[in-house]
């Protein structure tokens, strides 16, 4: 999500608060934006994925 991306930031200066408030900032978005919860969904996969991308290491 561009929000927790792009606009804070905090993916890569606060990772565990995106983790934690990803749902809520979800739902907010889904609010504003007016979409279904099929898209909401979607967002939260996509950034689950991306949070698993950066927060494992492999050498």
């Amino acid at each position: 999500m561009d929000f927790l991306i792009r606009r804070t930031g905090r993916l890569y200066f606060d990772i565990e608060s995106v983790r934690k408030n990803l749902n809520q900032v979800a739902e907010e978005c889904a609010l504003q934006l007016k979409a279904d919860a099929q898209t909401q969904n979607g967002w939260v996969s996509e950034m689950e994925q991306i949070l698993k991308q950066h927060s494992s290491f492999t050498l």
